[in-house]
């Protein structure tokens, strides 16, 4: 029974919800057409519907209108099918004619929807554009003519929303008034007429429908034939070369009533003394004759041709064909030894100039490490002397020969080396890593230029008291096939803390370089040297005075001074630190008559120095101190006995008295 009663409680609920949109989609019907007016713009406007959603949710505008209505204006024409012209909650619309098509019927109705759901279309409005005069036609074309007759033939203009009804064609007699000549549905027309030669005529057309006459079209100007054109002018020499001469032309100034058909060129050469004969004919305004000979005369004319024949030649025109490019010079060879910054060069004239002096030469040298070439010398010797090489490189060097024709072909390549030097001082050195206390690494920078020859070997000197003293020779392995570029040598042993000053050499095969800039570096900071010269001064039974030379300092400066002592032969030391840096100190509270060992090191932030050699000293001796310990130990009659304790007597013979 439960499962019935919610069966039948969501059928209820779909029946509603069905009446619901039942309701809702009968006022979304729109009642009455659309209102359409036709002004410079369309103008459509329609009434608004009230909706009741049923869920509390209104039409909520005062006008009517509601956010939640959107209407959609449609509009047909003919057969096609709908098209949405405005989709949204406005009741009206406007739109430019422009893109309505005059003579057509127009039907416009209008759809709302809301709420998920869409009414009944409006009734609908119709309009029909009013059809206008037909559009401007093309002007007519000719389509064949003769000396007594043209044949005109045209296109049909857009007719606006009327048939279009007749053509008419009018022409103006040859320079008087426009008459008209036909008047038909046919789109071309006969017009047979003798016309003067030369003549100049128009026509023109206008197209009728029901609305009226259209306006006419742009003129067509016809000229007659004529006789034949005269003569252009001379031709022109756009190019010469050795076995050819192109030339072009222009038109003659009028073609005699008839367009040109072709053009006759003629060539005479003095050599055959065969006179003018044809080379060209044909439309074209350009030619080129060729087979020619090099550096050689020839004579040109032109004449047109149009439908009444050819006309006469133009002036005739002299040209020359020019000489050929010039062979490859001899050579190029050294005319001397070569230094190490300069190359004498030598070479031949072509044997063959093409027909034209050779002007100048043109000499060529790459960088010497087969690179691209550059000009060296253009002139007109046979001989060049190129200073400011570089020693040592091996140059390539090419001639051409140039004439008015233009340049030869290049030379084969030829090698030419400069004389090598000895190269420059080494690039500088540098300190690898960080110096220790006692080595330096140094590093030999390549010199800039190695004088044309391989580096063999570097050498580095260190200032030693204001004198230069080698202290490393370094081998280049690139000398020997090897391929490390690294040159590294390790400078020891050396003191911590101290200023050097290093400076490096290079050797090749023509001698030795300059030396590099001075290198300077510190060792490492270090614990100072131990004190030199201790010895023993004043000395007395309890006490003795030391000094001793001061310490060097390895970078960081001294902080003091530290002395152990004790007696020979025992195990224990005393460790007494000085107050200050004076090289000497006083100890106290000694034993007397006593050998001590004593030695000093000095003390610094890095650390202390090692311990100086020790040094040996006996205290002097002192008066015995007093025996303790007295006791009687018997007491007879006759004679006492005392007994009392040994005190130290200093190494030296003590005598008791009682």
């Amino acid at each position: 029974q439960t499962v019935q009663k919610e069966v039948e409680e969501i059928k209820r609920k779909e029946e509603e919800e069905e009446e619901r949109k039942a309701h809702l989609r009968e006022q979304l019907t729109v009642l009455s057409p659309p209102s359409v007016t036709l002004d410079s713009v369309l103008l459509c406007t329609w009434t608004t519907v009230a909706v009741d959603a049923g869920d509390g949710r209104g039409s909520g505008a005062g006008d009517g209108r509601s956010s939640a209505v959107c209407y959609e204006l449609m509009m047909e024409k003919g057969t096609d099918g709908p098209v949405v012209m405005y989709s949204g909650p406005n009741i009206n619309y406007s739109f430019p004619i422009d893109d309505l098509h005059p003579g057509h019927t127009y039907q416009f109705y209008v759809v709302a929807s809301g709420y998920g759901e869409k009414g009944v279309a409006s009734p609908r409005a119709s309009l029909t554009i009013p059809a206008l005069c037909p559009d401007k036609p093309l002007a007519p074309k000719v389509a064949s003519r003769t000396k007594n007759n043209v044949v005109l033939k045209w296109s049909t203009p857009k007719d606006n929303g009327s048939t279009i009804t007749n053509y008419s064609l009018e022409w103006d007699q040859c320079g008087r008034d426009f008459i008209e000549v036909f008047q038909g549905q046919q789109k071309q027309f006969k017009l047979n007429h003798k016309f003067p030669p030369a003549s100049s005529c128009r026509f023109r057309l206008r197209v009728l429908n029901d609305v009226g006459w259209s306006e006419y079209s742009d003129n067509l100007v016809f000229k007659s034939g004529a006789g034949v054109p005269p003569p252009p002018p001379q031709p022109i020499l756009t190019e010469a070369s050795v076995g050819h001469l192109a030339l072009k032309w222009a038109p003659p100034t009028d073609n005699g009533g008839s367009k040109i058909l072709s053009y006759c060129l003629e060539m005479n050469d003095p050599e055959n003394g065969y006179g003018f004969r044809p080379v060209y004919q044909g439309e074209e305004l350009c030619h080129t004759s060729s087979g020619l000979q090099r550096v050689s005369t020839y004579h040109f004319r032109v004449a047109a041709t149009n439908e009444a024949g050819r006309g006469p030649f133009s002036a005739p025109v002299t040209f020359q064909t020019s000489p050929a490019i010039p062979g490859c010079p001899g050579g190029p060879e050294l005319k001397s030894r070569a230094t190490s910054t300069a190359l004498h060069i030598g070479w031949r004239p072509p044997l063959d100039n093409g027909g034209a002096e050779i002007q100048s030469y043109t000499v060529q040298l790459d960088d010497g490490h087969q690179g691209s070439f550059t000009d060296a010398y253009t002139g007109p010797e046979l001989e060049h002397s190129e200073h400011n090489l570089t020693p040592g490189l091996t140059y390539r060097c090419r001639v051409c020969a140039t004439s008015r024709a233009g340049h030869s072909n290049w030379t084969p390549p030829v090698e030419m080396k400069t004389q090598p030097t000895p190269p420059q001082a080494p690039a500088g050195l540098e300190v690898v890593g960080k110096p220790s206390q006692n080595s330096i690494i140094l590093k030999m920078n390549p010199p800039g230029f190695d004088g044309g020859t391989v580096v063999t070997s570097y050498c580095v000197e260190m200032n030693k008291d204001d004198l230069w003293v080698k202290v490393a020779t370094v081998a280049n392995p690139q000398a020997f096939g090897g391929k490390s570029s690294t040159l590294t040598c390790s400078v020891t042993p050396l003191s911590p803390g101290t200023l050097y000053m290093f400076r490096a050499n290079c050797i090749n095969s023509c001698g030795v370089s300059p030396f590099s800039e001075v290198c300077t570096c510190h060792t490492a900071v270090g614990c100072p040297a131990s004190p030199t010269c201790l010895e023993v001064g004043n000395k007395t039974a309890n006490s003795m005075h030391l000094r001793w030379q001061p310490s060097k300092e390895f970078g960081s400066p001294l902080t003091g001074y530290q002395l152990e002592y004790g007696i020979s032969g025992s195990k224990q030391c005393v460790v007494v630190t000085c107050d200050s840096l004076v090289c000497s100190h006083t100890l106290k509270a000694l034993s007397p008559w006593s050998s001590y060992g004593v030695r000093a090191r000095a003390t610094s932030a890095v650390g202390n120095s090692e311990w100086s050699s020790p040094v040996q000293c006996t205290t002097l001796p002192s008066h015995p101190s007093s025996p303790s310990s007295l006791s009687v130990v018997r007491w007879p009659i006759t004679s006492h006995t005392l007994q009392h304790t040994t005190h130290h007597s200093h190494h030296t013979t003590c005598l008791y008295r009682f």
